[in-house]
């Protein structure tokens, strides 16, 4: 139940998303500063991008696979997920940003954007930009390893409140956001309140000049 429970969170972001744009393309980020990164590093990018061709081929929707310098060339403003873009140059970034201007809606997860162009630490500063979440801390503790939704929010609704989905423990931290929007948070079994910061955030979405934008505070492997 807790694997349908996380396809249900997926589904429900992408198509809230993708609403926005219906019929309009669908593209998948992919960086190779951020590849060389995970591989400078002992990680594996493509264990961040199959989840996504495999959801995709699940939904029967088409999506495009570009780098950042050929998102130009689409004319129709479409949703651009980025998957855990943890390195990004100025370029690319520049990119992203003349997406958004366009008036695309984004969707992103974890990390993205925290390190620049050669891997140097650059802050949290484009999650806070790009989806309105500042991050305000990190979950390493296996013990809050569930994600629990909030109830009724435009990425919830097929999702009771509460409902325990369970997060697989990885290496990276689960990144908690203050955010007006959020849709869940994390916690442990007990959905215990008590420990500092527990009520914030680990998912966000955000509505911008008729754009939607969704983050996830967590990285695909989970």
């Amino acid at each position: 139940m807790s694997r349908l429970a996380r396809i249900l969170v997926l589904a429900a972001l992408a198509l809230w998303t993708a609403a926005a744009c219906a019929a309009r393309p669908l593209v998948l980020l992919r960086s190779d500063i951020t590849e060389a990164f995970f591989r400078g590093n002992g990680g594996q990018y493509e264990l961040v991008l199959s989840p996504w061709r495999e959801f995709f081929a699940r939904q029967h929707l088409a999506v495009r696979e570009m780098h950042a310098a050929e998102l130009a060339s689409l004319n129709q403003a479409g949703v651009l997920i980025l998957p855990s873009t943890v390195a990004l140059s100025d370029e690319e970034r520049a990119a992203i940003r003349a997406r958004l201007a366009a008036g695309w809606s984004v969707l992103g997860t974890w990390a993205l954007g925290v390190r620049d162009g050669q891997g140097q630490w650059s802050g949290y500063g484009l999650i806070e930009e790009l989806f309105g979440a500042s991050v305000q801390a990190q979950v390493s503790g296996a013990e809050e390893h569930f994600l629990l939704p909030f109830g009724e929010t435009p990425i919830t609704s097929r999702l009771t409140a509460g409902k325990r989905i369970y997060l697989l423990p990885t290496p990276e931290p689960l990144l908690r956001v203050r955010t007006t929007n959020g849709a869940a948070r994390y916690g442990d079994w007990m959905r215990e309140t008590s420990s500092p910061r527990a009520l914030l955030p680990g998912i966000a979405f955000d509505e911008r000049d008729g754009a939607r934008r969704a983050y996830l505070g967590f990285i695909e492997t989970s």
